[in-house]
């Protein structure tokens, strides 16, 4: 019994001793295992921690504004009737009369139409109610662009395309032209000169402008305005030219008083010495009419008495001496005055029996000797047109038929003579 007591306590001994081995052994297990899990985690390399940042942007960035849709095109709308017929009136009063034949009258769509910026000539259509009066196009300005054809009265209708109510009408007559036509070339060159000599004295470069009527130039001119005729230079260096006068409803141009009350007229404005020649024709024909137009270097006038007598001097002793029976001695009439172009001309005598005078068709003095003495020759020159005049005179000697011969040719004949007469005492000896 004592025996299996102490075998009894020896073996719960030994039991406690295995359950406190096996503890033990696990515990110290579960230390190692937690103390290697320590040291891996102390040798790894501690976690990067980002570094603050210390002006964060407070504005962060805002929406996309959206896109809205484009505002639609403006639609083309039809102007006021009364603007259309207003702007149409203008267009035409700019292009001149409206008879068959013309140049074509252009409406701007813009006149008609409001919201045309950026339309195009295909975007418009037109029509005319009866083509033999005018025709129609539209340009790619875009421009209505009518031509008058007949005499008449036609409707024309410019639509806009694609829009149901872009739609204008205005009426378009073709009148019948005035009855003009040009005056005879000597009448018209007749009425200028008398326009040059009642108006101012022979026009120099730089003198105001002279103006001509249009009732000297062309018939028929009742009713006409300054937009009916046209006027040219054929050299502007010379004079220019321009119509000027009472215009019609809707153009720009003022009135101009002329001689003859308020008309047309032709103005012409001196530039430099010399001639041109003027045209002047009507809008719807080509006839016309033309005269020359003498710009002087200087005004017209009478050279000093000295000056004159000189000149007709030296003139005579060229033409070899006034002696009955010789040829006449012409001299130019620009030696005896200034600004003589263009001017007319009449010379006397005061004794044609020693000396006739004339004026030749090349516009100078003709003297002819008829017998010994002296006469006094008084030449007047009067301006185109029956203007100012202005005389000068001069004396002509008429001599032998043997005339005195000059100091110097006397003495050559004497040595002449003397030469002579000595050789032939030579020769007796």
């Amino acid at each position: 019994m004592r025996s299996q007591m102490r075998f009894g306590g020896r073996g719960c001994v030994f039991v406690l001793f295995v359950v406190f081995a096996v503890a033990a052994v696990s515990w110290t297990g579960e230390a190692s295992t937690a103390t290697s899990g320590l040291m891996e985690a102390l040798m790894q390399e501690p976690p990067t921690t980002p570094p603050p940042d210390p002006d964060p942007d407070p504005d962060p960035d805002p929406d996309p504004d959206p896109d809205p849709d484009p505002d639609p095109d403006p639609v083309v709308t039809a102007r006021p009737s009364e603007t259309v017929r207003t702007n149409v009136n203008e267009a035409i009063a700019a292009s001149g009369r409206v008879v068959p034949g013309v140049d074509p009258v252009d409406v701007d769509v813009a006149d008609l139409f409001e919201n045309t910026e950026g339309t195009e000539g295909a975007d418009f259509s037109v029509s005319s109610s009866d083509m033999s009066v005018a025709t129609v196009e539209i340009t790619s300005n875009p421009r209505v662009r009518i031509t008058p054809v007949g005499v008449g009265t036609t409707t024309i209708t410019v639509t806009a395309v694609g829009s149901e109510e872009a739609s204008v009408e205005f009426d378009f007559t073709v009148a019948q032209a005035p009855d003009t036509t040009p005056r005879p070339s000597e009448t018209v060159q007749a009425n200028v000169d008398v326009v040059l000599a009642t108006t101012s004295r022979r026009p120099v470069p730089g003198a105001d402008p002279v103006n001509v009527d249009i009732v000297d130039l062309f018939e028929g001119t009742e009713g006409t305005d300054s937009d009916d005729f046209r006027a040219t230079s054929s050299d502007e260096s010379v004079a220019t030219v321009e119509i000027s006068g009472p215009r019609p409803q809707g153009a720009s141009s003022l009135s101009m008083i002329t001689r003859q009350g308020v008309g047309v007229a032709l103005k012409i404005t001196p530039v430099g010495v010399g001639t041109a020649t003027i045209s002047v024709s009507t809008t719807w024909s080509t006839d016309s009419v033309e005269f020359d137009f003498t710009v002087a270097a200087s005004r017209p006038d009478g050279r000093s008495p000295e000056t004159v007598q000189s000149n007709v001097d030296a003139a005579i002793v060229a033409g070899g001496g006034l002696v009955p029976g010789r040829d006449p001695v012409n001299v130019d009439v620009d030696d005896l005055f200034t600004g003589s172009h263009g001017a007319h001309f009449r010379a006397t005598s005061s004794n044609p029996e020693v000396a006739t005078v004339g004026i030749t068709p090349d516009q100078r003095v003709r003297v002819t000797p008829v017998g010994i003495g002296t006469a006094t020759i008084t030449v007047t020159m009067t301006e185109a047109g029956g203007g100012d005049r202005y005389s000068v005179e001069f004396e002509v000697t008429v001599a032998s038929s043997v005339p005195a011969l000059p100091l110097v040719a006397t003495g050559l004949l004497g040595m002449l003579l003397f030469g002579a007469g000595v050789y032939r005492r030579r020769r007796r000896r």
